[in-house]
């Protein structure tokens, strides 16, 4: 892909959706319960061969990002959070 020092991407951990009556909803991921050793083979399983052939550098993220969170899905579902409008309030 390329001779130059890997590209360090972000992943949407925390993703937020719509605030429906009065109720925010949040998704999350408990990344600090990860098993080391789970994520590298749930890494493992994923198609990384297709990468070789890419010429493409958006396409090649892409597949990876597509394997991390394919990857963070089986060891560490996202897990979804209700809170009240005044919980959420400072």
């Amino acid at each position: 892909m390329s001779d130059h020092f890997p590209i360090m991407i972000k992943l949407d951990i925390i993703k937020k959706t719509k605030i429906t009556s009065k109720l925010k909803i949040i998704f999350c991921r408990d990344i600090d319960r990860i098993v080391t050793s789970e994520l590298k083979d749930a890494l493992e399983e994923q198609d990384w061969f297709s990468l070789y052939d890419m010429t493409d550098p958006n396409e090649a993220v892409s597949v990876i990002v597509k394997n991390v969170v394919a990857a963070l899905d089986k060891v560490a579902p996202p897990q979804t959070h209700h809170f009240s409008a005044r919980q959420t309030q400072a």
